[in-house]
C-alpha cells in the first residue's frame, strides 16, 4: 500500500488525460449494418445484401471518418477470411504506424465512415462503410476532399449507374 503514496504528483492528471485520449480515439462499431461492394460491382448493405438503390443520396458523417490498418487471414477455399488484427483511429488523429505482419499476412490500409441514406426506398438507413481494397479506396477518394473545406460541410454522395467499368459509382458535392 505504501507504493501508492510514492506516485508522481501529476500521475492522476496524466492518467485521466490518457484515458480521455483513448476514449476519444477508440472506434466502436455501433451495430450498424456494413455497406460493401460485391465482386459483381454492386453496392449492398446488411446481412441480407440489400442493394443500394440507384440514384439514391447518401450523406457521410464526417465525425465518424477513421483511418488505420487491418489484417485479414485467408480462411482457405471453404472458409471465410478472418480479421486477425485492426488498428483504427479518428481522422482527427495521425494514422498509426503500420503494425508488423501477422504470420505471412500484411496489414493493409483501412478507412471507415458512417453513411445515411437521405431519399428513396432506403431513406433513413444508416450503414458503416469500411474500405481496405484498392478499388474501394479509389471509389471513395472524392469524399474526404469534399470535407476539407472551411468550415467542413455535410457531403452528399449520390449513387450512379453500377456497371463493370472502373469508374467511380459516386459523385460527391456539398448539400
Amino acid at each position: 500500500m505504501n507504493e501508492i503514496t510514492n506516485l508522481p504528483a501529476d500521475f492522476v492528471t496524466r492518467l485521466m488525460s490518457g484515458i480521455a485520449q483513448a476514449r476519444a480515439s477508440t472506434i466502436l462499431p455501433g451495430g450498424k449494418p456494413y455497406f460493401r461492394l460485391l465482386k459483381t460491382r454492386k453496392y449492398v448493405w446488411g446481412q441480407s445484401n440489400d442493394e443500394m438503390q440507384e440514384g439514391s443520396s447518401w450523406v457521410v458523417n464526417i465525425m465518424s471518418m477513421a483511418h488505420g490498418w487491418s489484417c485479414w487471414v485467408d480462411g482457405g477455399p471453404k472458409k471465410a477470411n478472418d480479421l486477425a488484427g485492426e488498428v483504427l483511429v479518428s481522422m482527427t488523429l495521425p494514422r498509426p504506424d503500420q503494425p508488423e505482419p501477422i504470420g505471412e499476412f500484411e496489414f493493409k490500409e483501412l478507412y471507415s465512415m458512417e453513411m445515411k441514406c437521405l431519399d428513396g426506398d432506403d431513406a433513413g438507413t444508416e450503414v458503416l462503410y469500411r474500405i481496405n481494397s484498392t478499388g474501394g479506396k479509389r471509389a471513395v477518394r472524392p469524399i474526404p476532399a469534399r470535407c476539407w473545406c472551411s468550415p467542413p460541410t455535410p457531403t452528399r454522395i449520390r449513387s450512379t449507374a453500377r456497371s463493370s467499368t472502373r469508374s467511380s459509382p459516386w459523385s460527391a458535392g456539398p448539400i
